[in-house]
């Protein structure tokens, strides 16, 4: 297994202790059909096949439905050609910037020219996946319940931005038991691998 193999699989390997960020490959919207089989990554190039912003997407609840995405500086196919790369869970989104070259995915990925608007109700339970905090969900206090085990934690992380960047995580842990997460008006959107609940404010 070379460098490039092995750094497109550790996020796979690694969802159950740190955020990795639909089963198969399906086209980005608007990008050219490639004839490709199930879970074999399409590489699309930016300006090209697809534009710079912001993507939606949707990964499976599940560790056989789970995808991944990576943004690229070239095509080298050397490690250091990886900007960054992640295997969500549930819905997820991400930004490819204009000086990206590339993008990698095993994910379905829609294009999202515009943020979506406010819901008209913001749910009170939320499921695994990303967030967008004043969009989907509500700013406040958020209660979850882990396991007793780190391989049975809950990852969360607070984002502000979608970049998938380290720097773009305020806070993030690997919760045991029950545990709470203070989400903040300017968060860009809140990340969990578990089902949470807002208790407060």
């Amino acid at each position: 297994m070379n460098a490039w193999t092995l750094a497109r699989l550790i996020p796979l390997a690694m969802v159950a202790m740190i955020s990795a960020c639909s089963s198969g490959t399906q086209p980005i919207a608007g990008a050219p059909q490639p004839e490709e089989t199930p879970m074999v990554p399409v590489t699309y190039i930016v300006g090209t096949d697809v534009q710079p912003g912001l993507y939606r997407g949707d990964a499976g609840q599940d560790w056989f439905d789970l995808c991944y995405w990576t943004r690229l500086r070239d095509l080298s196919g050397q490690p250091d050609s990886i900007l960054v790369t992640c295997a969500p869970i549930g819905q997820f989104y991400f930004e490819v910037a204009e000086t990206d070259y590339a993008v990698e995915t095993t994910c379905e990925l829609e294009f999202l020219p515009a943020l979506p608007q406010p819901l008209a109700e913001f749910p009170q339970t939320i499921q695994p996946g990303t967030y967008l905090v004043g969009i989907e969900i509500q700013a406040g206090t958020y209660q979850g319940r882990a396991g007793q085990d780190v391989d049975q934690s809950c990852y969360w992380a607070r984002r502000r931005g979608l970049s998938g960047w380290v720097d773009a995580i305020i806070d993030n842990e690997n919760s045991m038991g029950q545990f709470n997460v203070q989400v903040a008006p300017s968060d860009a959107a809140l990340e969990t691998w578990c089902e949470l609940t807002r208790t407060g404010p």
